[in-house]
């Protein structure tokens, strides 16, 4: 998810010939949304650790 989005892949596309998460993927937009999400908030979790542990 996160390489799809650092490769500048959109979520959607109205492009002919662009690829989109939601064809890479397999799954709706909402499906990619959630993921998404859920992998931002695991980051922002790791990194939270590191700087509590850090400390």
């Amino acid at each position: 998810m996160i390489d799809l989005m650092l490769a500048d892949i959109p979520i959607e596309t109205n492009k002919d010939g662009e690829r989109s998460m939601v064809e890479l993927l397999g799954c709706v937009e909402k499906t990619v949304r959630n993921r998404r999400n859920r992998a931002f908030a695991k980051i922002r979790r790791a990194l939270d650790l590191e700087v509590d542990n850090g400390e």
